[in-house]
């Protein structure tokens, strides 16, 4: 009798448990991710060969990124010659590939140099930003941007002197890469400035070799 009523109860717990088991028909397990607060800029620049004119469908790029922006010998005469009226780099100059990312705050990706040294003489004119462009393509000629530019472009100048803003995300503060031209250019044909606040470099200027740091950098709004 013992041995009956305890098998009994052993399957009646077992039979418990089974209703337990199968009461569920889900489960629901908590789920987290966190996303830090990112204020990051990345650039690589990479030396363009103008041919010494003009004319960019003919422009060749270096694929390999450079860590400076050696424009070579300056000059003060054209190719055919005749005074350029200031000293400009022939036939290299630079495109900064820029990318800003803020977890979605606005900011604002800036571009600084305070010109370029040597010994005690300072180049404060020439270097320029040139040309900006928001939709920028691989070298496969594909967009590098996925999305719509939401933000807006700087303006072209000065690159010596006061911070210029190559890009203003807006309120949506989406990321955005962008490229920025730099060079040391001459005066357009019929003298006109190649940007807007050109200041030229002196074709007096003392024989030496000028160095600087131009700096990229991004802020929050």
């Amino acid at each position: 009798m013992k041995k009956l009523i305890y098998c009994f109860a052993v399957f009646t717990l077992a039979l418990s448990l089974t209703t337990l088991a199968q009461a569920a028909s889900s489960v629901t397990l908590g789920a987290t991710a966190a996303v830090s607060n990112e204020l990051n800029i990345t650039a690589s620049v990479f030396q363009v060969d103008s041919k010494g004119t003009d004319v960019y469908t003919d422009d060749t790029w270096n694929p390999t990124p450079a860590s400076t922006m050696t424009f070579g010998n300056l000059t003060h005469l054209l190719i055919d010659g005749k005074e350029a009226g200031t000293m400009y780099a022939t036939p290299y100059y630079y495109i900064a590939l820029l990318g800003g990312f803020s977890s979605g705050r606005p900011y604002t990706i800036q571009s600084s140099c305070d010109g370029l040294v040597s010994g005690t003489r300072t180049i404060t004119g020439g270097l320029g930003v040139t040309y900006i462009d928001g939709n920028p393509l691989n070298a496969d000629h594909t967009p590098i941007n996925t999305s719509p530019m939401t933000g807006t472009l700087g303006s072209i100048g000065p690159a010596i002197g006061a911070p210029r803003i190559l890009y203003d995300s807006g309120t949506a503060g989406a990321a955005r890469t962008i490229h920025a031209y730099f060079g040391i250019p001459a005066y357009k044909a019929g003298g006109a400035a190649p940007y807007p606040g050109f200041v030229p470099i002196p074709t007096d200027t003392p024989a030496g070799t000028y160095t600087g740091y131009v700096v990229f950098s991004i802020a929050l709004k």
